[in-house]
């Protein structure tokens, strides 16, 4: 149910989840910023390529699966 006080409904949960990799997000930004201002350029580019694929793809299979979980229990 949408607004429910007795449980987290799933816009809630998907909110959550945006906001967990909002802040992952930043992270990974910082990372990559400090190896590419090290010297490391190509390392960096390689990793924040890596990093964006990965990232997205969790991304979206975690909200199908909260997506699915939500249909399959009602």
């Amino acid at each position: 149910m949408l607004g429910s006080l007795e449980e987290v409904a799933l816009v809630h949960k998907i909110h959550i989840l945006a906001m967990a990799y909002v802040f992952v997000a930043a992270l990974l930004a910082i990372i990559s910023r400090r190896g590419y201002e090290s010297g490391q350029k190509e390392r960096a580019k390689r990793r924040d390529l890596v990093g964006l694929c990965l990232f997205s793809l969790s991304f979206i299979v975690l909200n199908i699966t909260l997506i699915v979980a939500a249909a399959a229990g009602g």
